[in-house]
């Protein structure tokens, strides 16, 4: 108690009011304040749909002071307080602008009254929004696209369902589904669920595609909101054509240099259905181990992908597969041959890295001294020329190998090269030879 406190003096008497204050005063002062509130909280329902300036609720605090000091200020305080507006002399709470449920449904606020002495209470104020039907359902989808394969379709099996979703509340939310077109009864739909079903046998040769309407209406009051989608329904062929391979066989030859991205050909497949079931693709199931070979699955176009080389590798055949887009899906093959070409990349080798032969000094001009005998060198002419230094210390050249057609030639494997084979002779071995090499491309 403060001393010469006059609140509530009678007859010369001093009468003190006791005031709990919840735990919110500012300073340490707290056993006796003039301020009290009548009430712990303040909570009010509005409608969303209430205008701008409507008035929610009153509050009210009492001051035991006189004068200025019970002159008491209020203040609103919270998130989303800028909507509404707070008599600063009144307590009047109203509405400053539109309200929605949908985007926030409750305001959880508060109020401070503050007397001229800097003295001030606080209390609680619950705003809910009270639901208003102004949101009309929403469909998933528009259009809904639906297959159907009319073959192994029975009446009244589901085709598809669809969903449309309102964002009001209680009723208002609530969604009953029906047929605006059903294409003349062939199809019916679920008010509750949305599950659209066949009510007719199909037949895609009279109808390949129906298109119907769907609405979609809330239980909302006063007034029912509603919205519509379409459904594209399409009848296709049962897949029962497999994929046919314009050739059944593709030949391709190719040098090994060829360059790496280089198309090769093309394979193409095609088949009597429609649709989907006619969607081909392609891949490669074997031959292609070495994995040199790459198969666009859409075009079917066949690259080279890894560089070729003849020596390791001269023939390649390869199966292709095309598969069509079916349920089951079915498929055709065809074989591509592919045969690569040599090109000079090799030099020759000898077996040997020098040969040595004798030779009588009586051997006559383009006389065979020497045979290369290995069995790899076969194929193809080595041509030179021999250089023999004569008694007189004359050299004289002969071609090698010799145009005779009684000798034996020296046979190289690699291809036919300008080789140089030069001949020693020593006139204390009587022409003794030997051969030496100097071979380029």
């Amino acid at each position: 108690m403060r001393k010469n406190d006059r609140a509530l003096k009678t007859d010369g008497l001093y009468e003190t009011t006791l005031v709990m204050n919840n735990g919110r005063w500012p300073g340490p002062d707290l056993v006796i304040d003039p301020i009290d509130d009548r009430m712990d909280s303040y909570s009010e329902t509005i409608s969303e749909d209430a205008l701008s300036g409507k008035l929610i609720l009153q509050v009210s605090a009492s001051d035991a002071d006189i004068r200025s000091n019970a002159e008491i200020i209020y203040t609103l305080h919270g998130p989303g307080s800028e909507k509404f507006h707070l008599n600063p002399f009144t307590g009047e709470l109203k509405t400053s602008s539109l309200l929605d449920r949908e985007i926030q449904e409750a305001y959880h606020l508060s109020v401070k009254a503050t007397d001229g002495g800097g003295h001030f209470c606080e209390v609680n104020v619950e705003l809910t929004l009270e639901d208003v039907n102004d949101n009309a359902p929403e469909f998933s989808a528009d259009p809904y696209t639906v297959t159907v394969f009319f073959e192994n379709t029975e009446p009244k099996t589901p085709v598809t369902r669809v969903q449309a979703i309102d964002a009001d509340a209680g009723l208002n939310q609530k969604v009953q589904y029906s047929l605006v077109s059903s294409a003349e009864g062939q199809f019916s739909i679920d008010e509750v669920s949305g599950i659209i079903s066949l009510e007719k046998p199909l037949d895609r040769e009279t109808q390949a595609i129906y298109t119907l309407t769907v609405r979609a209406t809330d239980h909302g009051l006063p007034r029912k909101l509603s919205s519509v989608a379409s459904i594209v329904v399409s009848v296709l062929d049962i897949n029962d054509n497999p994929p046919v391979f314009e050739h059944r066989e593709y030949i391709a030859t190719l040098p090994e240099d060829i360059e790496v991205g280089t198309e090769v050909l093309q394979v193409y497949a095609t088949s009597r259905d429609i649709e989907a079931n006619a969607e081909i693709s392609y891949q490669i199931i074997s031959g292609n181990e070495h994995g040199k070979f790459s198969i666009n699955q859409v075009t079917g176009i066949l690259f080279i992908i890894e560089s070729l080389d003849h020596e390791a590798s001269a023939e390649y055949y390869l199966t292709v597969e095309a598969t069509d887009g079916g349920t089951p899906p079915l498929s055709d093959v065809a074989t591509i041959s592919i045969n690569i070409t040599d090109i000079n990349d090799n030099s020759p080798v000898f077996s040997q890295s020098s040969y040595t032969a004798v030779v009588g000094e009586d051997a006559v001009s383009g006389q065979s001294i020497l045979m290369d005998n290995d069995p790899k060198h076969t194929s193809r002419q080595c041509k030179g020329y021999l250089t023999k230094k004569e008694s007189d210390g004359v050299l004289r050249q002969m071609t090698w190998p010799p145009q005779s057609p009684d000798l034996n030639p020296i046979e190289m494997v690699w291809g036919e090269l300008d080789c140089r084979v030069k001949a020693k002779g020593t006139t204390s071995a009587k022409h003794l030879w030997e051969l030496l090499q100097d071979c380029s491309r």
